[in-house]
């Protein structure tokens, strides 16, 4: 349970960082700032249960027309989440081929024994967790649902899970799994909670 006050300061933190971001100048700035978002913000453990709805939302929002740059995926307007998922494809698309996606996301900047979860783990409960409640990317409503986006989020998130633990998805409640730390190998007892997020994938309404 995360105290109202703590939620509070981390939604004024993450609403500075998203309009940091939207107010930068387009081009290279801008792309740099999405870039950085993912893999520093996405990568946050439990990051659905430590800010509010309404924060979570704002990255399911269409960017500002003027707001810095972006790849139309559709002939819509792409949520906020696509266009810095794009920046992160774009400009690491060498070595996520490569299945590298660890190497580009912080070195347990929240150790081990705080959260036992690695960065990669916590990005893809994080995209679950937002992505189930966003209808143009899960398929929940016909109407709105963005095809093409939808196909790059969930090759996006195929890309992440040929990276996590092998016991992110076995069928028991706790797993150990060896982590590196960049230097050394640990033993750790992967977190119950972030498993039971990234399991969610495999349920309604993904499925």
């Amino acid at each position: 349970c995360i105290p109202a006050k703590e939620r509070t300061h981390a939604d004024i933190i993450f609403h500075l960082c998203v309009d940091a971001v939207l107010a930068a100048p387009a081009g290279s700035e801008a792309r740099r700032l999405q870039i950085r978002l993912v893999a520093e913000i996405l990568t946050i453990p439990l990051l659905s249960w430590k800010l509010s709805a309404k924060s979570i939302s704002k990255l399911l929002s269409s960017p500002p027309v003027t707001g810095g740059s972006r790849r139309s995926l559709s002939s819509r307007r792409p949520e906020l989440l696509i266009v810095f998922m794009s920046a992160f494809v774009e400009h690491h698309s060498s070595s996520l081929s490569m299945g590298k996606i660890v190497s580009l996301l912080p070195k347990f900047d929240v150790p081990l024994a705080t959260c036992p979860a690695p960065p990669v783990q916590c990005l893809l409960a994080n995209l679950i967790q937002i992505g189930r409640i966003c209808p143009s990317i899960n398929g929940s409503d016909s109407s709105k649902i963005d095809y093409q986006a939808g196909a790059f989020f969930f090759n996006f998130i195929a890309t992440v899970i040929d990276a996590v633990p092998l016991g992110t998805f076995i069928s028991r409640e706790s797993a150990i799994e060896w982590v590196s730390d960049g230097s050394s190998h640990t033993p750790v007892v992967l977190s119950p909670v972030i498993i039971q997020q990234c399991k969610l994938l495999l349920v309604d309404p993904f499925v």
